[in-house]
Formats: C-alpha cells, sequence, structure tokens
C-alpha cells in the first residue's frame, strides 16, 4: 500500500517543497505534483542573510485562526492538532519515525485488527491487496485514487497552515529585539491571525458528510482530518501517532471458552450520562468495565455451537503516541438529542495502565495534557467551540482570532468535549519544541542541538529550502 512522506529538507522544522509530495509503496517510489501547483522550482540561495539572526529565540505561542463564517468547530480543532506533537512529524521527515517508537505495544499495532485466533488482519489483508494485479477502470482504484488525492491536498494544506503558524510573529512576545527589527525590513509585516481558509472553506473535501459555512460537530470534523491524513490507517507514518487496538474480551458463561479481537481506534469516545462518572477515570472505567451479555444479546459459542450467556469487556491492547478522548457530551433522551452539561474532571496527567489488556505486562507510559477542546452553549443546535492549548509550559485560549493567555485553574474548570493528551516529555526529550518548556539537547546528536538552538543561518536556510517562487515571494519582500 502506498504511504506518504514529506520530501527530504534539512533544518530547525523541515518543510521541504509544499507541492511535492513522496509516495512510495513496494518497491515503487514516486513525487507526485499536486494539482494546481506550479512546477517545481529551487529557489536561489541569498548568503547575504546568512549573518540575519531573524529569530534569535524562537517562539511557538499560539496564533489566532480567521472565522470564515461558522468555521469555530474547525478553527478549535486545528488549535488542537497544532498544539501536538502531529505538526513537527507532518514538517519533519525525522519526526514521525521518533514519535512511532512511543506506541505502546507497537508490535501488537502492527499485526492489525480482527480475531486474535485467526490469521486475518488488516495488516494481511493490505498485503493481498499489493500482490492483485490493478484494474484501471474498478472502483476499487477509483477509491484508492480519491483516498491519495484527498490525503496529498489535506497534507499539503496543514503543512503550509503549520508553516504560517510558527513562523508568524506573536503579539504575545514580549517588544521586538533589534535582530528582530532588522528582519523586518526583509519580510513584510505579518498578521499574528493566521487564514485557514483553505481548509475550513473546503470540510467536504475531508469528509462529504461536512457542509461549507454550516455549523457542524468538532468531533466529527476531527475524526474526518484523521482519517483522511492517515488514509484510514494506511499511511502508518501518521497513523501510528493517533491509532491504537482495543482489544474485545468474550468469555462464555457455560464453557469458559474465551474469544479475543481487536479493532482500530483513533480516540475513545467515552460515555459520561451515568451519575457516577464525575471523573476521566471514571469514564474510562466505565469504558473498560465487564459487562453481562444474556437473553436477546446473547452470543454463538464455537466450542458450546448453541447460544450462551457470555461476558464482554473493552480493554486497550496498544496505546498511540498521541491519545484523544471524545467525552459524549451529546446524547438521545426521550425528548431528543440533549447536551450534557455535567463537569466531568480530568487530569493535567494521564496513566492508563489499569485500562490496558491483560495480556499486558509492562506499563504504558505517561500522558501529559496538551489541548482541551470545549462547546459552549446549552443545546445541540447552536454553541461555539474554543480550544485551550499547551506551549512552551503556559496555557493559552484560543477563541477564533483571539488568543490570550489563562492559567491552569480555568483549564481544568472547563466542560471538556475533547481531551488530547501525548506522551509526557515525548517531543522535550528529543530536542523538538515541546509543550512543557525547553527542549532538552541530546548529547552528541548535532540535529538535536541545531533543534534545541537553532542558529539564524540554519532557520532561514529550512525556511527556503525547496520552496517554490511563489511561497519565497510571499514571504519576502525582496521580489
Amino acid at each position: 500500500m502506498e504511504r506518504i512522506s514529506g520530501t527530504n529538507a534539512t533544518g530547525y522544522l523541515k518543510g521541504g517543497d509544499l507541492n511535492r509530495l513522496t509516495v512510495s509503496g513496494g518497491s515503487n517510489c514516486r513525487t507526485v505534483q499536486l494539482p494546481g501547483s506550479p512546477p517545481h522550482v529551487q529557489p536561489p540561495r541569498d548568503n547575504s542573510f546568512g549573518n540575519l539572526h531573524v529569530f534569535e529565540k524562537p517562539r511557538f505561542r499560539p496564533k489566532g485562526l480567521t472565522n470564515v463564517g461558522n468555521t469555530c468547530y474547525a478553527n478549535a480543532v486545528l488549535q488542537c492538532l497544532l498544539s501536538t506533537a502531529l505538526t513537527q512529524a507532518l514538517m519533519d521527515p525525522t519526526a514521525a519515525p521518533v514519535f512511532r517508537e512511543y506506541s505502546f505495544n507497537r508490535n501488537i499495532l502492527n499485526r492489525g485488527s480482527g480475531s486474535v485466533d485467526s490469521e486475518d488482519s488488516d495488516e494481511q489483508d493490505n498485503d493481498e491487496d499489493e500482490v492483485l494485479p490493478k484494474k484501471e477502470n474498478s472502483d476499487a482504484e477509483k477509491r484508492e485514487r480519491e483516498m491519495l488525492d484527498r490525503c496529498l491536498w489535506l497534507t499539503h494544506e496543514v503543512k503550509k497552515l503549520t508553516l504560517s503558524y510558527v513562523s508568524v510573529p506573536s503579539k504575545l512576545d514580549m517588544e521586538p529585539t533589534m535582530s528582530e527589527s532588522i528582519s523586518s525590513l526583509f519580510f513584510k509585516a505579518e498578521s499574528p491571525v493566521v487564514n485557514p481558509q483553505s481548509i475550513t472553506r473546503h470540510p467536504h473535501r475531508i469528509s462529504r458528510y461536512l457542509r461549507p459555512y454550516q455549523q457542524e460537530d468538532a468531533h466529527e470534523f476531527l475524526r474526518s482530518m484523521l482519517s483522511t491524513l492517515s488514509m484510514n490507517g494506511r499511511n502508518k507514518e501518521l497513523s501510528s501517532l493517533f491509532d491504537g487496538l482495543l482489544e474485545s474480551s468474550i468469555t462464555c458463561q457455560s464453557c469458559g471458552n474465551e474469544t479475543l479481537t481487536r479493532d482500530r481506534y483513533m480516540d475513545l469516545s467515552l460515555d459520561i450520562a451515568d451519575k457516577d462518572i464525575q471523573t476521566l477515570h471514571d469514564a474510562l472505567k466505565h469504558f473498560t468495565q465487564w459487562e453481562t451479555l444474556d437473553g436477546n444479546n446473547s452470543v454463538h459459542c464455537t466450542r458450546c455451537r448453541v447460544k450462551c450467556a457470555a461476558r464482554k469487556s473493552l480493554r486497550m491492547a496498544t496505546a498511540p503516541s498521541i491519545m484523544v478522548c471524545h467525552l459524549k457530551r451529546f446524547s438521545f433522551s426521550s425528548s431528543g438529542l440533549v447536551r450534557l452539561g455535567k463537569k466531568v474532571k480530568f487530569p493535567t496527567h494521564l496513566e492508563i495502565g489499569d485500562y490496558m489488556s491483560n495480556l499486558n505486562q509492562s506499563k504504558p507510559p505517561e500522558y501529559e495534557l496538551v489541548a482541551v477542546l470545549v462547546h459552549q452553549g446549552q443545546s445541540c443546535e447552536a454553541g461555539h467551540y474554543v480550544a485551550f492549548v499547551k506551549s512552551e509550559g503556559e496555557w493559552f485560549c484560543c477563541n477564533d482570532k483571539e488568543v490570550s493567555q489563562v492559567p491552569v485553574e480555568k483549564v481544568m474548570r472547563q466542560q471538556a468535549y475533547i481531551l488530547m493528551y501525548e506522551v509526557a516529555n515525548m517531543r522535550e526529550s528529543h530536542g523538538f519544541p515541546s509543550p512543557s518548556g525547553v527542549p532538552k539537547s541530546v548529547e552528541g546528536s548535532d540535529e538535536c542541538s541545531l533543534r534545541s538552538a537553532p542558529s539564524s543561518k540554519s532557520l532561514m536556510n529550512s525556511m527556503l529550502c525547496g520552496f517554490d517562487d511563489d511561497v519565497v515571494c510571499s514571504m519576502c519582500c525582496v521580489f
């Protein structure tokens, strides 16, 4: 199956060519020119910029996002995703393999989903697909092409958005230094607000169930984005950051026969309607508790060969590098769809060992909270979405184009709709910009030292390297 990756580049945040992506599969490797993009032209290097300290202390503060018409749901999701390690995985080809190593029980994840006792799995199905002859007019090939096109388009647009997000100066910073004032002579004065309209004006390109300029559900938009970027799990460079396996165990009450199956998940959708669920840990316990299946819910036992009462439990077989927890605030009742306004407490650091499969002998890593998405409103038909994200050890409220620093106590009081955790110190330990603070320099690694304290020359070169003329002209004042 084809795998998407960025083109090679060097520098602090490796962007490569925004208009070209490498698609590889099996022994073949090809470069794809995105539709509508100009031919690739390598811009000339201007050494006169070499001694100019453009950014003496790079800041990775969140920037505001323009609301182009009922797109607060999309802006909130983008703010949350941009606060995670996904940004480095997209922009830096060396980052994704590093972060993928933090996926707990990755060897089980690589086996794919299906029955544990059978030979069926997603991985084997994909292998069969690769050796089958391609039929140019087949519906399967058409769907594959459409999926690839959507992945290429969205990856390209998210890369552009990320580049603007991390390079545009933030008004939250202090007065500009002398070198920053000098750099303004060479660069256009940028607003601290970034316009994501290339994505938010076209949600129907991500999912046919999303409509432009209409109020949509942030969770549906998030799932559609992740599915498109990861090609439903086939682009393993990105999917392994969010992908995990849930293990379903069904035990026959008559003979004790146990059946195990595993299914992929990109987020955990947790019920919070029960009055006893007051915390995130309560919701996770409820999610993984035993359930009795009897009466009409009885299951067919392969050993007894009849329907029998059984006990079922759902636990995590693997844990991803980035854990997304969706709290089900919208539920059906006798009066229809209602919004649950209850307070569910959540921790800044999360341990999930109690919710892992009983077959696990090791302990999964600790997670730290990096983003909280909130739905403000009293009904399902209307409301507003905002995001709280963590950057350099500080928390910020992102309300479309407005961004303000807030104390962590305010974050913890929110009625969370979506929580994003990532493995604690995952980025910091490898010299990447970290939500917790300054990246650690890794001894003996020049590349990690470059990330934690980039020189002005390397930063300038990384910004220009591989970009086409249109991108360079949009950044520079000199034409």
